[in-house]
């Protein structure tokens, strides 16, 4: 064997523990740069769901302000759509604020198009009758807008303790959607909101492209774990992959939120510095 073979052996002996040392750096380098930002995820779900909770009570809060007006107590239609009136323009993402007589009619209301209403079929306008409690319906789809919508209800109890009307107020799903983009995210990233049985009642971006689908069909809530809050990753077809975190909202609400940030770029990252090194050295 040639001396210069037996240089060019003896480099290569050397040079590959090396190469394997900084392969494993380099494994080691995207699975921490991922886990920071499934943790990233995790955050963000938590600040996107208090930031909801605290619009969720800010319509509660409301609603039982509304409850306690006279005219609503005694059934005064034209000085209780003045009231109303001037309640709705607190909240100007809320529509309408409604009183309901427990029959389902609307006798009163900030804006003139419920009066016609009946909601005495709907799910969440029993719950309120059943518990007297403030109550945040599932994914509904509204009778007069034709809108996919959110609906707040509270009781209005007269002196014995009966429900005497039930206030209402409810949110579209596009500007609830865009209130979830409050909290500034990466790019690349998207939120939903979610309600008790799975379905997508906002979403950012694209909300007309997700809203009412169940959250089972999209890349990462197939495999969404069911718990308070957490993270895990997600792989769309394409292969991109997501770091998904997700936390529940108040019990009241039963809803819960997710958020998703793109790993892609930070793995790409990742590996841009360990060919840097390779290269380094290679050379």
């Amino acid at each position: 064997m040639s001396l210069a073979l037996r240089v060019v052996l003896l480099t290569l002996l050397t040079a590959v523990p090396v190469f394997l040392i900084q392969v494993v750096r380099e494994v080691r380098l995207r699975e921490d740069r991922a886990a920071e930002i499934v943790d990233s995820a995790r955050t963000y779900a938590g600040l996107t769901a208090a930031r909801t909770d605290r619009f969720i009570e800010g319509a509660r809060v409301l609603l039982v302000a509304a409850s306690r007006l006279d005219s609503v107590r005694r059934g005064l239609s034209v000085e209780c759509a003045q009231e109303l009136a001037r309640v709705q323009v607190t909240l100007p993402e809320f529509p309408t604020v409604a009183a309901f007589h427990p029959t389902g009619t609307a006798p009163c209301s900030s804006n003139p198009n419920p009066t016609g209403t009946n909601i005495s079929d709907r799910a969440y306008f029993r719950e309120t009758l059943a518990t007297k409690q403030f109550v945040v319906s599932d994914y509904v789809v509204g009778r007069v807008t034709g809108s996919g919508t959110i609906a707040f209800t509270y009781p209005g109890l007269d002196q014995a303790g009966n429900v005497a009307a039930v206030m209402l107020m409810f949110i579209n799903s596009g500007p609830l959607s865009q209130l979830l983009q409050e909290v500034a995210l990466p790019p690349g990233a998207f939120v939903a909101l979610l309600d008790r049985t799975g379905t997508i009642v906002a979403h950012a971006p694209e909300p007309t492209a997700f809203v009412g689908r169940p959250a089972a069909e999209t890349l990462w809530g197939r495999d969404l774990p069911v718990s308070d809050a957490g993270a895990t990753r997600a792989t769309a077809p394409d292969g991109a992959e997501f770091a998904v975190g997700y936390a529940a909202l108040d019990a009241s609400s039963r809803m819960s939120l997710v958020v998703g940030l793109p790993l892609g770029p930070a793995l790409q990252s990742a590996e841009t510095l360990f060919f840097e090194a390779m290269l380094l050295t290679v050379a």
